[in-house]
């Protein structure tokens, strides 16, 4: 049986689709990096650890923005408590 779409749904995946294609294009290939770096006159043998150095700084950002976060919400809680208590 074939599934019918209504115009919302049909407009939601020309928008994914669209997104999605652009996303495609934006990206490289591990190859196409290589060939962009040694082109460069870099070595295409540390792009692997270029990339690990890449996610872990991403980590570590990450985890730097929780912590402010968490930091900021115990601030907000004690300072609640205490102008409870006064």
């Amino acid at each position: 049986m074939e599934q019918r779409l209504t115009s919302e749904q049909l407009t939601q995946i020309v928008r994914e689709v669209e997104h999605l294609s652009l996303q495609q294009q934006d990206e490289l290939s591990k190859a196409e990096v290589g060939e962009i770096l040694q082109e460069l006159g870099l070595s295409p043998l540390l792009l692997e650890e270029a990339m690990v150095q890449i996610q872990r700084r991403e980590a570590l950002e990450r985890q730097r923005r929780q912590q402010k976060q968490i930091l900021i919400g115990t601030i907000a809680v004690a300072a609640c408590f205490f102008s409870i208590e006064s």
